[in-house]
């Protein structure tokens, strides 16, 4: 009788419900950390499952599964205090940033071209113009190997005019790869080059302080272009006028051939 009893205690604990529960906890500590050391974890749990003995016989994976969920959990928040920023289960990049724009990777040999209407000379300057009143929130330049990056004040509106401004930067200067994100109270925008156009890079970096010193309204276009053609970027509009006017004096000068005496 003893014998039946003790089986069926065992026959109980050792049910489909129970079973799922250990392993739902056990699940569970898994998703909340991604990824804890399993020898730290299996040493906590090891301690109090031997302790669950004196509780009631059996207990040890009912308590082992919860005690193994709750030891990754407390490590997860340890290791996320320690270092929020690499702390990520692939869902984002960094804990409260939210990706905005991305442009894809420029190849090694995409040339160091833009390509700008500057023939649509007000349509430019709405351009620089929304730049200038974007610059009025910039709270910092941090320049890195490769690339730099503007922090702005997230203020109402400003993200939506941002998206604007670095979709139409995209477009035309496919030598640059960009990133727009929100990072708490912050806007990050990022501009990365391949070394082939470092110099174009580091010009662009300064254009907050370029039209600081460049107040005059309808200066802006002439200035900006003059500095960025010195750092080495050329403007396919000035090369189609070139071709154009290459062209144009080949076939006067084979005209004039044709009809000289």
């Amino acid at each position: 009788m003893k014998n039946a009893v003790i089986s069926r205690s065992a026959g109980e604990f050792w049910s489909r419900r129970k079973l799922a529960w250990a392993g739902g906890a056990a699940v569970v500590g898994c998703a909340i950390s991604c990824s804890i050391p399993l020898l730290a974890a299996a040493a906590g749990g090891g301690v109090l499952t031997s302790l669950s003995a004196f509780v009631q016989p059996g207990a040890e994976l009912v308590v082992g599964g919860l005690v193994f969920a709750g030891t990754l959990g407390v490590m997860a928040m340890v290791q996320r205090r320690k270092s929020p920023e690499a702390y990520a289960c692939g869902c984002a990049s960094k804990a409260g940033s939210t990706r905005l724009f991305e442009s894809p990777e420029p190849s090694d040999e995409e040339p160091v071209v833009c390509t700008a209407p500057l023939e649509d000379e007000p349509a430019i300057q709405r351009g620089i113009d929304s730049y200038r009143a974007a610059f009025s929130e910039l709270i910092t330049t941090e320049r890195f190997e490769g690339g730099f990056r503007w922090r702005f004040r997230r203020e109402p509106g400003l993200e939506a005019r941002l998206q604007a401004l670095i979709a139409a930067e995209h477009e035309c200067c496919r030598f640059f790869q960009f990133q727009l994100a929100t990072e708490g109270d912050e806007i990050v925008w990022e501009t990365r080059a391949k070394p082939h156009a470092t110099s174009v890079l580091e010009e662009f970096s300064r254009l907050p302080e370029r039209l600081r010193t460049e107040p005059r309204a309808g200066h802006d276009v002439a200035t900006l272009k003059d500095k960025a053609s010195a750092a080495g970027l050329r403007f396919a509009a000035d090369e189609a006028v070139q071709s154009q006017a290459l062209r144009s004096s080949e076939k006067q000068e084979s005209h004039r051939r044709t009809h000289s005496p």
